[in-house]
């Protein structure tokens, strides 16, 4: 189910706090949307995925937190597509020493089971990103996350190397 809150009477300071606390109390997804509102007010639009299971802990914080007077329920189906993670090699070249370091990637697949995108995951690509910085190799992490999925589509070797 979706819960949709609207409220006009919080600061985006504290928009963080709530998100963690609603996915710690079972929320599979938060999204917070500005809005303006009637009279020109600003507003946020709080979208919280959540199991019926969690619903209860869920919307009595939100109701606390916000001061909300009301909240809708939406009814929604959600269609999951295919798809596997896999671990990848990717070989890394510092100073004439190969290396190689594990991340997993998703491969989302069509009706066909034909893989149609992939998907780095998140935590491998941050983690990856940091040992590259501390060995001096610096490559923005969109641009590390595009290099690793083109290589894995095209079905290369994925090779990260320091220049001298």
């Amino acid at each position: 189910m979706m819960i949709f809150v609207t409220v006009d009477n919080i600061t985006g300071e504290i928009i963080p706090y709530l998100i963690d606390v609603v996915m710690e109390k079972g929320a599979k997804n938060v999204h917070v949307i500005p809005a303006i509102t009637k009279k020109g007010r600003p507003e946020y639009i709080f979208l919280v995925d959540v199991e019926e299971k969690f619903f209860e802990d869920v919307i009595s914080f939100l109701i606390a937190e916000l001061g909300t007077i009301g909240y809708r329920i939406l009814q929604d189906e959600h269609r999951y597509l295919d798809y596997e993670i896999i671990e990848q090699e990717i070989k890394i070249i510092i100073e004439d020493i190969e290396e190689f370091q594990k991340i997993r990637i998703k491969k989302i697949k069509n009706k066909e089971g034909k893989t149609t995108t992939v998907n780095v995951e998140y935590e491998d690509l941050k983690r990856l990103a940091n040992y590259l910085q501390s060995n001096g190799i610096h490559i923005p992490i969109s641009k590390l996350k595009s290099k690793i999925e083109t290589g894995f589509l095209a079905g290369t070797d994925i090779i990260i190397k320091k220049e001298k």
